[in-house]
């Protein structure tokens, strides 16, 4: 089974929505082949390259692949969403074919479902 891609989400919130401009590829830190862990130095170097620009972007969430499943929490990922707020975005696939994508929002809850919108800002 492949291992998941992992990354992190680099946006803003505005007004009732967030905006994501980037998402930043990370290696994959975790040995075990069905969980991801972003590399801690990369999250740590965007956020500071992020603070001292000073554009209003953060680090806003992260984004995982799972493999040989669907685009839903599993069970590991539920235990990890600890810090409230964050977007996990999951990109569900099956025999190397994406089947869907779905955004989820930690809250004390776990991670709870929120519909994603394509825009093209530029408009």
């Amino acid at each position: 089974m492949p291992y998941e891609a992992c990354g992190l989400l680099v946006g803003r919130w505005s007004d009732d929505s967030l905006i994501i401009c980037d998402a930043v590829a990370s290696q994959n830190m975790c040995a075990a082949e069905d969980r991801f862990e972003v590399d801690p130095r990369l999250r740590l170097h965007l956020q500071r390259q992020l603070r001292e620009a000073a554009g209003g972007l953060s680090v806003v969430g992260n984004y995982h692949s799972h493999p040989v499943a669907d685009a839903v929490p599993s069970c590991i990922d539920q235990a990890r969403a600890d810090e409230h707020g964050m977007l996990w975005l999951i990109v569900g696939m099956r025999d190397g074919d994406v089947t869907g994508c779905r955004g989820y929002v930690s809250s004390p809850h776990g991670l709870v479902f929120v519909p994603l919108q394509v825009a093209d800002e530029k408009k």
